[in-house]
């Protein structure tokens, strides 16, 4: 398999991994019309984590730390290595050094959506009336986190793009 057919191997499956998540969130894991956790690009905070895990019933909890989960597990593995691998293509013009110090983006966005989830899934299975501040602002924050770093991501890439055009 050469470079080229395993970034659009590596494409197709985050996109599959994808396509699958939105129907999970779309079918089931957006009660009353609450979005998840996994999807608030600002945040979230302890009201807002009670208010959405108390509308989640046993099926959609189950739902959501059983197959949703392994997806989504393998949906920031798959776009992460996509999007270094697209990174690499399109910067190596640039340094070695360079190149490295770029794929702290789609590390650092697979590091923190992986955190991500192992956090919601504590939340989601825990008891509402025990659950604490702490634990939702640290989720909160790797949500933040990686969709800025998905963000950082895309930024470089089309810096990358862009200045290798000139050459």
């Amino acid at each position: 398999m050469t470079a080229g057919q395993a970034q659009r191997a590596l494409g197709l499956a985050a996109l599959a991994c994808f396509c699958l998540l939105s129907y999970f969130n779309l079918r089931f894991l957006s009660p009353e019309g609450l979005a998840m956790l996994d999807t608030r690009i600002l945040g979230y905070d302890l009201n807002a984590v009670r208010a959405y895990v108390g509308a989640l019933g046993p099926v959609e909890r189950a739902i959501y730390t059983g197959p949703f989960r392994v997806i989504d597990t393998l949906f920031p593995i798959c776009l992460a290595a996509f999007l270094a691998m697209l990174l690499h293509t399109r910067s190596r013009h640039w340094s070695i050094v360079t190149q490295l110090l770029l794929l702290v983006f789609p590390g650092g966005y697979l590091v923190m959506d992986l955190a991500e989830n192992a956090l919601v899934a504590v939340i989601v299975t825990s008891d509402l009336s025990a659950l604490r501040a702490e634990p939702v602002n640290r989720a909160s924050g790797f949500t933040i986190a990686k969709f800025t770093l998905l963000a950082g991501t895309g930024v470089a890439i089309l810096w990358a793009q862009m200045s290798g055009r000139s050459r």
